[in-house]
Parts: structure tokens; C-alpha cells; sequence
């Protein structure tokens, strides 16, 4: 991936054409260990997995590195396993974009407008 620019409230990278694209958007972003992780960089990555039918990715503190990659994903059938998802994105993503927690879900919570809340999610995972 090429070097990314915040735009506003959003990252975004310019193509070999000169034009402009969103990569994701800043306040989704990861910062573990000092490093940006964008989430829809490790979504996408998950999302070619077979048997992964759903996924949302989000920062939770860590105190360690600041904050940690977790990966909150929907089977679709069976057979998906977390250690299979694991595995899967050891190629495709550097060390510090791998998730450090993968969570199995039957559904993702969605806000009123129809889109994941991963405030919900993080507040899940931190009352667990």
C-alpha cells in the first residue's frame, strides 16, 4: 500500500492517475506500538477468507503497545475456526496488523443507520 494522507477526517492515497481515494477513515484507524493500522486494510484481508461472512475491526487499549488489533468476525457455514483465521492472514498482513484477538460472533451490532457500531463492540469486548 502506498503512503496514506489524512483528508480531513478521512486517510486517503492517490492513485498512479493522480486521483484521490479513501483508505479508511481516521478515527478508525489503529495506533499500536506507535505504528497506523487501518482497519479496512485488515477487513479486507479477512474478508477473503473462506467462511468468513462478516467482519469489523476495531482498536481496544492494550498496555503494552497502546492499543490492540481485534478482528470481530461472522462465520458463514461452518468450519471456521479462529485459529484457521489466524493462520490466514499471516501472509497477507504485516505482524502489527494481525489481529492479537479474533472474536467469533453470530451477528455484528449495527447503528440505527445500518452500519457496524464498534463503539459497541469495544464496549463488549472490555466487559468481558
Amino acid at each position: 500500500m502506498a503512503e496514506v494522507r489524512v483528508v480531513g477526517e478521512d486517510g486517503a492515497d492517490r492513485g498512479a492517475d493522480g486521483c484521490l481515494f479513501l483508505v479508511d477513515r481516521k478515527k478508525d484507524m489503529v495506533i499500536t506500538g506507535g505504528l497506523n493500522v487501518y482497519t479496512s486494510e485488515v477487513e479486507q484481508a479477512l474478508d477473503g477468507i473462506e467462511g468468513v461472512g462478516q467482519v469489523a475491526v476495531a482498536g481496544v487499549p492494550h498496555p503494552d503497545w497502546g492499543e490492540a488489533v481485534v478482528a470481530f468476525v461472522v462465520p458463514d457455514g461452518g468450519g471456521v475456526t479462529v485459529e484457521g483465521i489466524a493462520g490466514a492472514v499471516r501472509e497477507p498482513l504485516a505482524s502489527y496488523k494481525r489481529p492479537k484477538r479474533i472474536v467469533l460472533l453470530d451477528s455484528l451490532p449495527l447503528t440505527a443507520l445500518g452500519k457496524v457500531d464498534k463503539v459497541r463492540l469495544r464496549g463488549e469486548l472490555r466487559a468481558v
